[in-house]
C-alpha cells in the first residue's frame, strides 16, 4: 500500500496509520540498505579494476619475450648502446626515437627502436638484450 494523501488520513484507523508508517521506513532502511550494498560492490570493482589495470601494464611493461612488441626502458636502451640514460632521452625528446610516456617512465617498443636504428644506419644483433635483476 502506498503513503495516503492527507485527506485520506481522516478514514484509517490508528493501527493502519501505524502500519503504513511502518511499511513506509521498511521499505526506505531497504532501500537504504541496497544503496549501501551497491556503494561496497562499486568499490570493489574500482579496486578490482586499479590493480587489473595495474598487473597488466605491468605484464606488458617487463614482458621477457623477443617479440618486436615489448617495451623497453630507457635505462634497457642505454645499456644495450652503452650510453647514458640522458643520452637515451634526448633521442626520446630531441632526435625522433618513438616512445610511449607510462607514469613516469619513457617506452619504446623493440620493433620502434630497430626501425629508429635502422633509419640512424646503425647495426646491433637481434640477440643482443638487456638483462633484467631479478
Amino acid at each position: 500500500m502506498e503513503m495516503k494523501d492527507l485527506t485520506s488520513l481522516n478514514s484509517i484507523n490508528e493501527s493502519e496509520f501505524l502500519d503504513m508508517i511502518h511499511r513506509e521506513l521498511t521499505e526506505a532502511l531497504d532501500r537504504d540498505k541496497k544503496i549501501e550494498e551497491l556503494e561496497t560492490k562499486l568499490q570493489n570493482l574500482c579496486a578490482n579494476a586499479d590493480k587489473l589495470l595495474l598487473c597488466f601494464q605491468m605484464k606488458f611493461i617487463y614482458s621477457s619475450s623477443l617479440e618486436e612488441d615489448s617495451l623497453l626502458t630507457v635505462t634497457d636502451i642505454a645499456t644495450m648502446y652503452k650510453k647514458t640514460n640522458k643520452t637515451v632521452l634526448d633521442w626520446i625528446r630531441n632526435k625522433g626515437l618513438p616512445s610511449e610516456m607510462v607514469i613516469d617512465d619513457y617506452y619504446v617498443t623493440r620493433k620502434d627502436l630497430k626501425t629508429w636504428v635502422d633509419n640512424k644506419g646503425w647495426r646491433i644483433s637481434p640477440d643482443q638484450r638487456p638483462s633484467r635483476a631479478a
